[in-house]
């Protein structure tokens, strides 16, 4: 098949580690398309690696082959894989996949038939790389398996009428998003008005479509590529100006 491989790495860009991935790329499928999501993940955070594979992947061709190396030693040195909209998801076995699909138990999830012990001499790139050969050729690879790692991390808190969320990332922008998805937003709604408060002091009601809706230095809230909900303010530095960061806790409150 014609296929596209996009790369999520915590690698960062100033060693020689994404040259490498690339090079062995091109040795082994010559003039393949790359897209570089992101090299810049947070080490070992696999929060943040799910939230830029959710962000990008609608935006994505059909049969592009997702290859998500971010704490592969938390997954055992095991990957897994998972085929969604016709796109492909290689991953280690660590969580993330529950992350970047909450209903991955719905469909076949893949794992790879390596013993551990065969692990510790291969280079995690070249098993990637292998995994990405057998899904362009066609080639069956892995076994269907429903023992693999999924993470609840940071999943909303609800008590009574509130919702307790947490800001997951932070951007360049200063923008925070949120562990809460629209989806999971308007089941908790369920038509109500609602209010988010930072530090119980500033607060915005409204779902805008962009940041350009509000005025400039004015509060407001977006639906992200990732589906998320995201703070933000027009033209200024939320995070910044009120000392957010991983973590912090802020509330819904519907009524």
């Amino acid at each position: 098949m014609q296929a596209i491989i996009s790369l999520t790495t915590d690698y960062g860009i100033k060693d020689h580690y994404v040259a490498a991935f690339k090079a062995k790329l091109m040795q082994r499928f010559g003039n393949i398309p790359v897209l570089d999501i992101s090299h810049s993940v947070s080490p070992y955070n696999i929060i943040e690696a799910a939230l830029f594979v959710k962000s990008i992947k609608k935006h994505c061709l059909e049969n592009t082959i997702h290859l998500i190396d971010v704490d592969h030693a938390g997954g055992n040195m095991q990957l897994i894989w998972i085929q969604r909209d016709n796109q492909y998801f290689v991953m280690p076995d660590n969580g993330m996949i529950s992350l970047i699909f909450p209903d991955c138990y719905k469909y076949p999830v893949f794992k790879l038939p390596y013993a551990e012990e065969d692990l510790r001499f291969l280079n995690m790139q070249d098993l990637f790389i292998h995994v990405a050969d057998r899904l362009i050729n066609e080639a069956n690879i892995g076994s269907e398996s429903t023992n693999y790692m999924q993470s609840q991390t940071f999943n909303p808190i609800i008590t009574g009428d509130t919702v307790h969320v947490s800001v997951i990332y932070v951007d360049q922008y200063s923008n925070a998003i949120l562990n809460i998805d629209f989806e999971q937003f308007e089941k908790f709604r369920n038509g109500r008005r609602f209010e988010i408060s930072i530090q119980r002091q500033f607060t915005v009601n409204r779902i805008s479509a962009s940041y350009a809706q509000v005025h400039e230095n004015e509060l407001c809230c977006i639906v992200n590529d990732a589906g998320h909900l995201e703070l933000c303010m027009n033209k200024a530095k939320l995070a910044q100006l009120f000392s957010l960061g991983f973590g912090s806790e802020m509330l819904i409150d519907f009524q």
